[in-house]
């Protein structure tokens, strides 16, 4: 992958991220294997959410939603899973929380 596609992509991305609601951005690091170029994500669960995402990317005016994945779809999180969601709010994984003080 050219450098100036990993720009562009990485641009992409910040936009796609900033219409998250709060604001979400993944962990991204550029990594070299088998001598090309792959970006590389990681998501953890941040401490702002659950997040909302529009229905519509491209829509003037946006309608926001929770999402969920439920095996390799995206859905909307409606109903009890809504609030399954929202319950999950307080209880951010072990592993994913930010430590504030040296261990």
């Amino acid at each position: 992958m050219a450098d100036k596609q990993i720009d562009k992509i990485q641009q992409e991305l910040l936009a796609a991220c900033q219409l998250i609601r709060p604001p979400y951005f993944p962990l991204l690091s550029v990594e070299v294997f088998e001598g090309r170029k792959l970006i590389v994500l990681c998501a953890p669960g941040g401490m702002n959410r659950p997040y909302k995402a529009p229905l519509a990317v491209s829509s003037r005016h946006k309608s926001w939603h929770y999402y969920i994945r439920r095996y390799g779809s995206t859905v909307e999180a409606r109903g009890e899973i809504e609030q399954e969601l929202l319950s999950l709010t307080a209880n951010v994984p072990w592993d994913d929380r930010l430590a504030h003080q040296p261990r």
